[in-house]
């Protein structure tokens, strides 16, 4: 393979980590806010009570299901998420 294909798919896997990253920085972030929204952007990023939720623990099975599943298939990404929730 050539250095060119090795370069771009490393900086994919990267942008990939990079993304799922902050989805749930973002998750951790809004899950103060998650039941009453706000407007401002004066807020603090990691209130006392920040945590993830379930949905970064769906994002993380989805993520899962998607890299590690060839077929796709809905009964396996059934069984990843229940698995996830456990």
């Amino acid at each position: 393979m050539s250095t060119i294909s090795n370069i771009i798919r490393q900086k994919n896997k990267t942008m990939g980590e990079v993304k799922m990253l902050g989805a749930l920085v973002g998750d951790i972030i809004g899950s103060t806010y998650e039941f009453w929204g706000t407007k401002r952007t004066d807020f603090n990023l990691f209130e006392e009570g920040s945590r993830f939720t379930d949905d970064s623990v769906m994002t993380l099975a989805v993520a899962k299901w998607l890299l590690e599943d060839e077929a796709h298939n809905g009964w396996s990404y059934r069984s990843m998420c229940v698995s996830y929730t456990r």
